[in-house]
């Protein structure tokens, strides 16, 4: 039997927005911010502690959600347990709106932003208007 390949058609705004991680991270461009579409208990907190831990990138993800400062009026780096962080909360819904209404994208400039919430984190962080 033939297999079936199944296609999958991102809506317009995600296509505009988004970019192939591969070639931003191996080949040094500095000016993408990838997106790393954190799936709950599917080893993502691995790749999040990689990412911080082994390579020192800065993220945004859920890490920083029980810290003060991700109630602060303005988004900065901080350090937790030895690897650094954006002060938002990007595995809640309202954190990514936070971030965005923040600006965190042309702010803060984190390395990678980590959130299960790919549709809304690529339509109001990732927009051509910042």
């Amino acid at each position: 039997a033939a297999e079936k390949s199944a296609v999958v058609d991102l809506p317009d705004i995600l296509k505009r927005n988004l970019v192939n991680w591969t070639p931003v991270v191996w080949h040094g461009y500095t000016t993408a911010t990838p997106l790393f579409w954190h799936i709950p208990l599917s080893g993502g907190n691995v790749v999040e502690s990689a990412l911080a831990g082994c390579l020192g990138l800065l993220l945004a993800s859920g890490a920083a959600r029980d810290a003060p400062e991700t109630r602060d009026d303005q988004l900065t780096s901080i350090v937790l347990n030895d690897h650094r962080y954006v002060n938002v909360d990007t595995s809640a819904r309202a954190g990514v709106l936070r971030a965005a209404n923040l600006r965190l994208i042309p702010t803060v400039k984190p390395d990678v932003v980590a959130t299960p919430f790919f549709r809304l984190a690529a339509s109001s962080l990732f927009t051509s208007s910042l």
